[in-house]
């Protein structure tokens, strides 16, 4: 059995939702008739460094990135010590160097601008962008045992954790912006006013197992 279940196409009207046009065609499409959004959201733009402050995550992640770097100099001073620098060869390292910063932080933001979630009455929808590809990927909240909030939260920003019951059948992975790295289950990345939207998201769930 796979997470991915089809719903026919939901006919009410959605002019309120404010989405990804494909990914609100998508959502539609897994939507019954009678089912509800109760909730979208996307990752907060807003998070800065200043919020972040002294995170270990945050500050491993910089580390990975500065020890990259580090091999990087190495490798240009071995070039100038051993073969020594010309204009082109200038050039051509300044571009590398350019190419190397500039392309993990730019996928980065590619891949937080194109996350996005709808909360349903029946399911909990993701958009989700990885490598230039975008997919959507749906777990009927009857799959979900609870919602809880990570432990790394900045005030009212922070990560919703969705606990699966089973977590074999999960055929997606979520990422964590801050750390810069893949998480090993669902989770709603810098969400605003995370405490609302968990009680949102347990109630959602609770009136679900009732039906």
């Amino acid at each position: 059995m796979s997470f991915k279940t089809r719903y026919s196409r939901k006919t009410k009207n959605m002019e309120d939702i404010i989405l990804d046009a494909p990914f609100e065609t998508d959502a539609l499409v897994r939507m019954s008739q009678d089912e509800t959004i109760i909730w979208r959201g996307a990752p907060s733009r807003s998070l800065s460094i200043f919020d972040i402050r002294f995170d270990l995550r945050f500050i491993l992640a910089i580390i990975k990135r500065g020890a990259f770097f580090s091999w990087f100099i190495l490798a240009f001073l071995l070039h100038y010590i051993f073969l020594g620098l010309s204009p082109t060869s200038i050039a051509i390292w300044l571009a590398i160097g350019t190419v190397a910063i500039v392309t993990p932080e730019f996928l980065l933001m590619k891949r937080k601008m194109n996350t996005q979630y709808i909360l349903t009455s029946r399911q909990l929808i993701f958009h989700l962008w990885w490598w230039g590809k975008k997919s959507t990927h749906s777990i009927p909240l009857s799959k979900i045992a609870n919602v809880m909030i990570s432990e790394n939260s900045y005030g009212k920003i922070g990560t919703i954790l969705i606990i699966i019951k089973d977590a074999s059948l999960l055929t997606f992975s979520t990422y964590d912006f801050v750390s810069n790295e893949i998480r090993h289950q669902p989770s709603l990345e810098m969400i605003k006013d995370i405490h609302t939207v968990t009680n949102i998201f347990q109630q959602t769930i609770r009136e679900n197992r009732k039906k």
